[in-house]
């Protein structure tokens, strides 16, 4: 039986914004342009820069939604390299191939690309392979050349005065291989830099090398620990980067042209270097492109090309290190397509974009793959697209929610909310939605009412609506899953109540011993049932709860005394919540019921659970319980509408933090709100007097707004170390710096000057360093 009111709540994991490329590659921009490299303003990740072996440079300002050409005082436009100074974005160069003769060389823009000069003098070799930018000097850059036919003259140049003079910059790099291919600077300490050669001209022997310097470039080392090191070893170094976490940690790509190819990675500044076995290690693989996910140390993508197949290219990654690598290729982003830049927006939603340069025109442009920002702390609205009344809800993943309506409205997410769409109709035809119950992501129930009660099934997320069941004079009332069972209850037919049961995700229904007889002309209330473990409650305007212990075998009822109606049922253990206009709560598992005042006025409606917490909905207000009951206070108040229905989701990890909470709500008048929160449930110290090892601990609270505080151990006396970084690597604050005797400490750190986001804090004692995340939430 439909209720007046009714209500419907949701908890998750994580919840996502949308994007273009939302978990899934999409074209971003395809001008018919070779993508050679890319760069991001590290201050404003929204505005990103490209080189295109055809058309010179592109630029966007909002996250890729467009492109344009800035092209101004460039003369020849065969780009194929690019950096950025992080400490005045307004500045960047190029670099071009050899083949434009005088107008080869490098570029410089001082006006974020609205102006470039060519600035070149005094350099001789004119292919520019890799151009590397000092973080806090615009005015020094190292730019990598090489000569296709024999060996370059220098190979690595420097300038120290903006490009108006380049010198040799080259001290310690064997003669015999000064083709130099990557050179990457330490976006910490500008005078640490990597730089990775191509093979011995003429001849293309091996081995390829990487160099090391410690003061800017005037002298190079020879890193040799774990590297190929045959003249057989004919593999360019290609590409290299550092993590942005731990600049200890470089991985470095070479060409596989024989089995000594591949990935390489330090940990400890290049001392030891190990291959990462995983991506194709087929003859003619050629790695051209490689980073870190910005605030990670074991998440790696590399953008592959081949020499000699038409597919192994595209983007692969590593999350563990390089221990396993997987093709990471998918939607537009084909293994055919040949990648020679990444590039990473932290801006809100996480976007890696990456760079093709194929033989064709199909081949070309730029992808993007969009990982969800963490949600908003707490509710917020969203956008159904309807104004229909919505009546039931149910998710089924971290993204994914359905929603069902009045009218034959079903309403999907698959985004975390953002957008919502409308996959209702065909077989539902206009009848109004009831009770709706996803199974999974691509699979779900709905039951329409009145008449007649009808139960529709799609397997293929709402494109195809199938008949499961229906019912003469029936009502079918709530469905919920538990374990592997879905329970279905309607109003009576026939002097019974009906109940069904159905073990194969309801493709078919069965009542068989499932028998509760009708008590006068009893019926119940929609989304009044409530599942877990073997225990099964359901609402009734007859002054009864009825329940079962033992999925069914047997029931029971309970009288509610004090209201008729029970509109939804919730339990944590033995204490539950039910009612109407008047609330009540059992305390022995819902054997008795007796009346309670809880906050807000009017019915209350979808009483509901997720890990300690209880809430309910009255009126637009949400009220919630974070001591399993014990007490509500007003948590929400949605804009306008009545909330009709929530539906609850609730998880729990190991890792900090340890629950996480996501919901949405739905209302008369079409609205949607959404919930989230995660939460540390705190941090024991069994013996603070004499720690057992370092130890640097994860921030409480987190996520937090301006205060949280940071607890550690310190095993022997040591000067102490934690430094804050943002999601870039760039150190935002120094939280201590001091000697330190053996104990457990705990350090608050105010972040009221910085934007939220994503923050890492690091801390070094003598030999131990370790680093954890936190979220700052305003």
């Amino acid at each position: 039986m439909r209720k007046v009111i009714i209500v419907s709540f949701l908890l998750l994991a994580s919840i996502a914004n949308s994007q273009d490329g939302l978990l899934n590659w999409t074209l971003n921009y395809n001008n018919n342009m070779r993508i050679f490299g890319g760069v991001v303003n590290p201050v404003n990740t929204n505005i990103m820069y490209v080189v295109s072996l055809d058309s010179g440079v592109y630029k966007t300002t909002n996250a890729g939604l467009n492109w344009f050409q800035v092209n101004n005082g460039i003369t020849y436009f065969k780009a194929q390299c690019i950096d950025i100074c992080r400490s005045n974005p307004n500045v960047l160069y190029i670099g071009t191939d050899s083949l434009g003769g005088l107008n080869s060389g490098v570029y410089k823009t001082t006006d974020a690309g609205a102006n470039w000069v060519r600035v070149y003098n005094g350099v001789t070799d004119m292919a520019v392979q890799s151009i590397a930018v000092s973080p806090s000097n615009p005015d020094v850059v190292w730019i990598c050349t090489f000569n296709g036919s024999g060996p370059a003259i220098g190979g690595l140049w420097k300038t120290t005065n903006g490009g108006l003079n380049w010198f040799v910059s080259n001290t310690g790099i064997a003669s015999d291989n000064r083709n130099m291919l990557a050179v990457i600077v330490n976006p910490l300490n500008a005078n640490v830099l990597y730089a990775g050669t191509s093979l011995v001209l003429p001849g293309s022997t091996g081995p390829s090398k990487i160099y090391r310097s410690n003061d800017g470039g005037s002298n190079w080392v020879q890193l040799t620990n774990g590297l190929p090191n045959l003249t057989t070893s004919n593999n360019p170094v290609r590409a290299m980067s550092f993590s942005t976490l731990d600049t200890g940690r470089v991985v470095a790509a070479l060409f596989v042209n024989d089995t000594t190819g591949g990935i390489y990675l330090t940990t400890n500044s290049g001392q030891n270097w190990a291959k990462k076995w995983g991506i194709p290690n087929t003859t003619g693989t050629l790695p051209r492109s490689i980073g870190f996910r910005p605030g990670s140390n074991n998440e790696i993508y590399v953008g592959l090309d081949q020499s000699s197949l038409t597919t192994g290219r595209g983007v692969w990654r590593t999350t563990n290190g390089g221990q396993t690598w997987a093709d990471f290729n998918s939607g537009a982003l084909l293994n055919t397509m040949g990648i020679r830049a990444l590039l990473w927006k932290t801006t809100g939603d996480t976007t890696l974009f990456a760079g093709a340069a194929g033989t064709t025109a199909a081949l070309r442009g730029i992808f993007e793959y969009t990982w969800p920002a963490p949600p908003q702390i707490g509710w917020t609205e969203q956008n159904s697209g309807v104004t229909t009344s919505l009546n039931c809800v149910s998710a089924t993943s971290l993204t994914n929610c359905w929603v069902g309506g009045n009218g034959g409205v079903v309403l999907r997410t698959v985004n975390g909310g953002n957008l919502w769409t409308n996959v209702g109709g065909g077989a539902i035809g206009t009848a109004d939605v009831y009770a709706i119950l996803g199974i999974d992501d691509n699979t779900c129930l709905v039951s329409t009412s009145p008449a007649n009660t009808y139960v529709y099934r799609t397997s293929n997320g709402g494109l195809n609506w199938t008949q499961v069941f229906t019912q003469t004079g029936g009502f079918i009332n709530d469905m919920k899953k538990t374990g592997t069972t879905i329970f279905m209850y309607g109003d009576p037919v026939g002097g019974r109540w009906s109940l069904w049961k159905s073990t194969n995700n309801g493709l078919t229904f069965d009542s068989t011993g499932l028998y509760i007889p009708q008590a006068g002309s009893e019926a119940g209330w929609n989304n009044s049932m409530f599942a877990e473990g073997s225990r099964i409650f359901f609402g009734t305007n007859n002054t009864r709860v009825y329940y079962t212990t033992n999925m069914g075998l047997s029931w029971n009822y309970s009288l509610t005394t004090g209201s008729a109606n029970s509109y939804s049922v919730a339990f944590i253990g033995n204490t539950g919540f039910t009612g109407q206009t008047v609330t009540l709560k059992s305390t022995n598992g819902g054997v008795n019921w007796s009346t309670v005042t809880l906050p807000g006025t009017g019915t209350a409606f979808s009483f509901i659970k997720g890990g300690n917490n209880f809430w309910y909905a009255r009126g637009s207000g949400i009220y919630n319980s974070s001591d399993a009951g014990n007490n509500f206070n007003l948590q929400y108040t949605a804009p306008a509408g009545t909330i009709y229905c929530m539906s609850m989701y609730w998880t729990a990890t190991t890792l900090q933090p340890s629950e996480f909470f996501s919901g949405w709500a739905v209302r008369s008048n079409g609205g949607i709100s959404r919930y989230y929160n995660a939460i540390i449930t705190g941090i024991e110290n069994n013996n603070p007097e004499m720690p057992s090892d370092f130890a640097l601990l994860q921030n409480y609270p987190n996520p937090f707004n301006a205060l949280t505080n940071i607890k550690y151990q310190i095993l022997n006396p040591v000067n102490v170390k934690i430094v804050v970084f943002d999601i870039l690597g760039k150190e935002v604050a120094t939280i201590v710096n001091e000697y330190k005797s053996p104990g457990t400490y705990s350090v608050s750190f105010n972040a009221a000057n910085l934007s939220s986001g994503v923050y890492f804090y690091k801390m070094t004692a003598g030999d131990f360093t370790d680093v954890k995340r936190m979220i700052l939430t305003k």
